[in-house]
């Protein structure tokens, strides 16, 4: 049987890094709708209490060389507009689904 892993990670605009604890799964699809419904609650709880613009990108399988994710089976990254760097870049929370080993 395939093991999958959603990973989540963090960029903050004052370019500190952090990641929550690797969640594991039997399929992709079930780690790839756990991120979905994580990364559309996060939006919708952080678009509140900053009353500001949340953007969510999904990659999908065939896209994820685009953002340096080779291999993943997909990547939903949430950016906080409401929180830029000096160079316009916003703090982002990157969800990627990737095959585990075993």
């Amino acid at each position: 049987m395939n093991t999958w892993i959603l990973k989540i990670n963090y960029w903050w605009c004052d370019n500190s890094y952090d990641e929550e604890s690797d969640q594991y799964f039997d399929s992709a699809e079930d780690a790839y709708d756990t991120a979905k419904r994580m990364a559309v609650n996060e939006a919708e709880i952080s678009s509140k209490e900053h009353e500001c613009g949340i953007s969510l990108r999904f990659y999908n399988k065939d896209m994820v060389s685009e953002i340096g994710c080779s291999g993943a089976y997909a990547v939903i990254d949430l950016s906080y507009l409401y929180d830029l760097n000096e160079k316009g870049q916003p703090s982002v929370c990157r969800y990627i689904v990737c095959k585990g080993k075993g």
